[in-house]
């Protein structure tokens, strides 16, 4: 499915979505070139792959990567290739060999064409189904002989660098800038990385992805299918990170939720070396683009920072205040090559002087880069100086900067290092990037009840917990019991109970005016989604009626939902506001088994509980994951979509009643509730996906009041 964005930063798809949009999946069906397939390859436009024959005569197929891209033109910077692939048979006269990957040339007339290439030789040896797969690389080479053409090696022996016969193996082709990598994954998550090699070897034209085989052998036969290609990106994301911070993401198909953080930078540190006592030159006649800096080595603190200002100090020893020659503050690579431009100064701004002590620092700062190891930062004269305007950057004539040494060169020349160090000055900070942590939702103990009864009648007590500590909290304006809601200690809606036809939100510090719902409601928990963004069903009204009907919230509004099933009170329901399971109840004949999904268009029928029951409680991340604990049969069990499976019985009663709670199959906080007895607890209790633990109690005894959890 695509990636979903939904109300209150939630995001909803599958756990092998992309985020990056595909430019092109070959359907095999148009745009390959087969004017030399030969014998040796077919395409199919059913099963969306390129056939490898029991044939080998120097044949292949291609495509035009510039014509798969809208305006014609394949990136020069960036782009990548994923594909499957694999090889079946013993191969009869001699090795067999084929190539998949990116060329320079649209038709390979033999393997001695000499060409550009990067991606995958595979070579199956002669009487064997014996297959190793290379990384291969080649500048201005023929296939057979690329320059850079490494064995995959899954093992220190020879016998275990083969690939498996009649296996699938996934292979991902990217460039990124002038370098490119080769990788070889086992698992179509591309997620188990087997082999893989990064080169800036091949320096031509790439435009054509080809499958090419070499004339000898035979009895091989294989596939190429799942053939998709990106423009413009190097490397392919699973979740989005342009997203709102504390955004929720779930995975429909594994039920997991994920929390984002968003990339942070730490405090601004300042690193100088102005220990100095000399000067360096731009004089004479060293050309344009002839640089000065300092070259950042192996163990130095910076190295991964980002850099955010650059100084140096500097002077001029002639006089000429007009000047409009420009001298540029940057950062450089290992090759010389310019990555990074904070600014430039002219000449006219520079003092004049005779000696180091008369230089004045310059500070530029614009852009940010995240320094590398042997980097450059420097300052580069982008005309050619002569007598007249010499300028001057101090300098320490002996290695005083540890992991630091001063460069001279040319831009994109090899630098020229020395035992000596510039004077300069940098402002950096450590960026924690931006991360998608697997939500336990109740792992930081956060969570929020409201209402409830203790034995008269509703109460206003609400209460939230840290590290599962209660604290009483702003009262809720009205007085609820068997009520619903949804959230967590930060914000939190409750809605509904006994002649109360509206609902409440909290928001960290108190309660916003009660909002109308769209129909009278009580006795039910089944709740799913947030504070802002939720579904209730099921229950019964003021005249005893029981319901089949639901309501849903978007932080503003309550508005009619879809019809449910068979109508019943007190059934427990949790989830995502589209991907909801709602268990048990009370029907109309009586204790009910029934179970319920709701997708955010349609209710449907799921597997019935081993136990019919009510007034139980359940955590839930997606219909296809929940717990459910307590009810008037005790029965505690997970659901995974397909199956219920008994787990331990909630440890305080054999009868527990309509408790609060909430959080997901591994970790559910069960708060409150009571016995026929009519003793309210103020117990809670976490499933730990293993065993009950017990908490810290309520501040008080009650039971049927909306509760709720997340981690945060």
């Amino acid at each position: 499915m695509t990636i979903e964005y939904k109300d209150s930063k939630r995001i909803v798809g599958l756990s092998t979505d992309i985020v990056e949009t595909v430019t092109y999946t070959g359907d095999m069906s148009t745009g390959w070139g087969t004017s030399n397939a030969g014998s040796g390859f077919t395409l199919d436009g059913v099963t969306e792959e390129i056939d490898f024959l029991n044939n080998y005569t120097n044949d292949n197929v291609s495509i035009n990567l510039d014509s798969l891209v809208s305006g014609g033109s394949l990136s020069t910077s960036k782009w990548l290739i994923r594909f499957t692939y694999q090889t079946n048979g013993t191969a009869s006269g001699d090795n067999i060999i084929w190539w998949n990957g990116v060329s320079s040339v649209e038709t390979v007339i033999s393997n001695s064409t000499i060409n550009d290439f990067v991606g995958f030789s595979t070579q199956t040896l002669n009487g064997t189904t014996n297959t190793r797969t290379y990384l291969s690389m080649g500048d201005n080479d023929a296939l057979h002989s690329t320059d850079v053409q490494t064995r995959l090696q899954l093992s220190g022996s020879n016998s275990a660098d083969l690939v498996a016969n009649n296996t699938s193996y996934y292979a991902e082709i990217s460039r990124d800038g002038s370098n490119f990598t080769v990788k070889v994954y086992s698992d179509s998550t591309y997620s188990t990385l087997i082999g893989e090699k990064t080169n800036a070897t091949p320096t031509g034209t790439l435009r054509y992805f080809i499958v090419a085989n070499y004339q000898q052998g035979s009895n091989v036969t294989g596939t190429l299918s799942e053939f998709k290609f990106y423009n413009g990106v190097s490397s392919l994301t699973a979740k989005p990170t342009d997203v709102p911070d504390n955004s929720i993401l779930v995975e429909k198909d594994t039920a997991k939720r994920y929390w984002f953080d968003a990339e942070s930078a730490g405090a601004d540190t300042t690193t100088s070396n102005t220990n100095v006592n000399d000067i360096a030159h731009f004089e004479g006649t060293v050309g344009a683009n002839y640089i000065i800096g300092e070259q950042i080595t192996s163990g130095n603190a910076l190295i991964g920072k980002t850099i955010t200002s650059l100084s140096f100090w500097l002077y001029k020893l002639n006089s000429g205040s007009s000047g409009t020659e420009t001298f540029t503050f940057g950062v450089w690579n290992s090759s010389g090559t310019n990555v990074h431009e904070f600014g430039t100064v002219t000449r006219g701004e520079l003092p004049q002087g005779s000696a180091f002590g008369n230089a004045v620092k310059f500070t530029k700062s614009t852009g940010s880069y995240v320094l590398q190891e042997n980097d450059i930062f420097g300052l580069r004269t982008d005309s050619n100086p002569n007598s007249a305007w010499t300028v001057e950057i101090t300098q320490r004539d002996s290695n005083v900067y540890s992991d630091g040494q001063r460069a001279i060169f040319v831009q994109d020349a090899t630098p020229v290092t020395s035992a000596k160090d510039v004077g300069f000055e940098v402002v950096s900070h450590t960026v924690t990037p931006a991360t998608w942590t697997k939500d336990r939702q109740v792992t930081s103990g956060s969570a929020m009840t409201a209402g409830g009864g203790t034995g008269g009648g509703g109460t206003t007590n609400a209460q939230t917990s840290s590290n599962y500590v209660w604290t009483n909290i702003a009262s809720i304006s009205t007085a609820r019991q068997y009520t619903f809601g949804t959230g967590n200690a930060s914000n939190f809606t409750i809605g509904g109970a006994n002649s109360v036809e509206n609902s409440e939100t909290w928001n960290g510090s108190s309660w916003a005016t009660a909002i109308s719902t769209d129909t009278q409601r009580r006795d039910t928990t089944a709740t799913a989604g947030s504070y802002n963004d939720m579904i209730v069903a099921y229950g019964r009204n003021n005249a005893g009626t029981l319901l089949n009907s639901s309501s849903t919230f978007n932080g503003t509004t309550w508005s009619a939902g879809v019809t449910a099933n068979t109508a019943r009170e007190h059934p427990c329901g949790a989830g995502q506001s589209d991907s909801m399971l709602i268990a048990g109840g009370y029907e109309s004949g009586g204790t009910s088994n029934k179970v319920d999904s709701y997708n955010g268009t349609t209710f449907t029928t799921e597997t019935v509980l081993p136990t019919a029951s009510y007034g139980q409680n359940m955590g839930a991340s997606a219909s296809n994951s929940a717990h459910i604990a307590g009810g008037a049969s005790a029965m505690s069990g997970t659901y995974d979509g397909t199956t219920w499976t008994n787990t331990t019985e909630l440890s305080v009663s054999t009868t527990h009643y309509f408790a609060g709670g909430g959080g997901d199959r591994d970790e559910h906080l069960v708060m409150g509730g009571y016995t026929p007895s009519s003793n309210n607890y103020d117990t809670t209790w976490l499933w730990d996906g293993t065993s009950w633990v017990s908490k810290n109690a309520l501040t008080i005894s009650k039971r049927g009041g909306a509760g709720d959890c997340t981690a945060r």
